[in-house]
């Protein structure tokens, strides 16, 4: 009877130990996979983080190409010269088509940026605005020059002055320029028209110079003035587009 009890006792003993063994390994097994667990949560949110700085990274290299390639675009239709007297003209070219073609660009480069960076939409379109009209003002005065110089070299070479063809001008820019409305109003058609009949006496000045001399009488291109506004409009861009990038660090 004293066996049986001693054998039952130490079968119940070594099934409490190989319980206990048992224990332990599920117990270090959990720490294991615990430790494993987050060794993987940590390697996992390492890569994450390093895909997001390449992301990062990617996105802000693409930005500033976008700004790059713009900005260049509209330097480009800045850099567009027009023949400003008749030895500079080549056939009847004035160098508008380059201008398109430059204009057509900045367009194309705008549009890539709104899409890579909708945030600076305002201050690159405000600056294609002030570019397109600059350009289109350089056009107009150059060819003012240009049939002003048709006028001085007749004048040049055959002794003959123009003097009604250049105060008939001079009297429609004082009209068009005068701060009194009702002269202005009474006198303009009738001024402009006394204008034209001048400069249509001239012979060697085609029907669009003509238009040039009168438009740039009544209304001035302001060259300065819009190369100015081109400026001050590239400055805010540069501006707002450094601060985007320096954002996206």
């Amino acid at each position: 009877m004293t066996a049986v009890n001693l054998e039952d006792i130490t079968a119940v003993v070594a099934a409490a130990i190989a319980l206990l063994a048992m224990l332990a390994t599920l117990l270090v097994g959990r720490w294991q996979l615990r430790g494993a667990l987050t060794q993987a949560s940590a390697a996992l949110d390492a890569v994450t983080a390093t895909a997001a700085r390449n992301h990062d990274h990617w996105r802000r290299s693409v930005q500033r190409d976008a700004y790059v390639q713009f900005l260049v675009a509209v330097t480009e239709v800045e850099r567009v010269r027009y023949p400003r007297n008749e030895e500079d003209t080549e056939s009847s070219a004035d160098a508008w088509p380059t201008a398109e073609e430059a204009l057509n660009q900045a367009v194309t480069a705008f549009y890539i940026l709104r899409l890579e960076s909708p945030d600076l939409s305002d201050v690159a379109h405000a600056l294609l605005e002030t570019v397109d009209k600059f350009t289109r003002a350089n056009r107009r005065h150059a060819k003012y020059l240009r049939a002003m110089s048709v006028i001085m070299r007749i004048e040049r070479e055959t002794g003959t002055h123009f003097t009604s063809a250049r105060r008939a001008l001079e009297e429609l820019q004082q009209v068009a320029q005068s701060t009194d409305a009702a002269l202005r109003q009474q006198q303009f058609g009738p001024t402009r028209r006394t204008a034209a009949a001048a400069l249509g006496r001239i012979e060697a000045l085609t029907s669009d110079y003509v238009n040039a001399l009168l438009s740039e009488m009544t209304s001035p291109s302001d060259i300065a003035g819009k190369r100015t506004a081109v400026r001050e409009a590239r400055e805010t861009f540069l501006e707002a587009a450094r601060q985007r990038l320096e954002a996206s660090q």
